[in-house]
């Protein structure tokens, strides 16, 4: 499968569209259980799984780590990934 480059624009959206989110004190993770495009592969966390290729980042600003989860579903109770890295 190709790789697809995010514009600058498209990239700018999504960062406006999570601050947006946090604002409403939604953590991303919350948000991304029901909103489209919040995570790599555009269907929301809750949707049922397939073969698309599904990576949502996160960021631990106290901390200063970031996260990149593969494969990631939201199982009704809880986030799977098929793996992660730091």
């Amino acid at each position: 499968m190709k790789r697809r480059r995010h514009t600058p624009e498209q990239v700018t959206r999504k960062l406006r569209e999570a601050e947006r989110l946090l604002g409403e004190r939604k953590t991303i993770p919350e948000a991304a259980k029901t909103q489209p495009k919040m995570i790599e592969g555009g269907t929301p966390g809750s949707d049922p799984p397939n073969d698309r290729d599904r990576h949502l980042l996160l960021v631990d600003v106290d901390n200063r780590i970031d996260y990149e989860l593969y494969q990631v579903w939201w199982n009704g109770s809880r986030w799977t990934a098929g793996s992660g890295g730091t």
